[in-house]
């Protein structure tokens, strides 16, 4: 298995993961209303950044081709 394969599988599996925990935090707030805006504002947050999270794993899969960039020091 390369580096990339590794780090696909990787990412699938926290994707899959982010994707729970998304429709977790939706079904939260629709099945508990509550009345504290800070409640809801921390739960729309959360979804905010669970989807951000999603979408770079998603952006993240999307590499067919992976190449290497210059690091600090000249190493890639």
């Amino acid at each position: 298995m390369t580096v990339l394969e590794m780090a696909l599988s990787v990412a699938d599996k926290i994707g899959n993961r982010l994707r729970c925990k998304i429709i977790s935090a939706n079904s939260f707030r629709k099945i508990r209303p509550f009345e504290s805006k800070d409640v809801i504002d921390s739960l729309n947050s959360l979804g905010e950044l669970l989807s951000e999270a999603l979408q770079l794993m998603t952006n993240f899969q999307s590499i067919k081709t992976p190449r290497s960039i210059p690091a600090p020091g000249g190493k890639t």
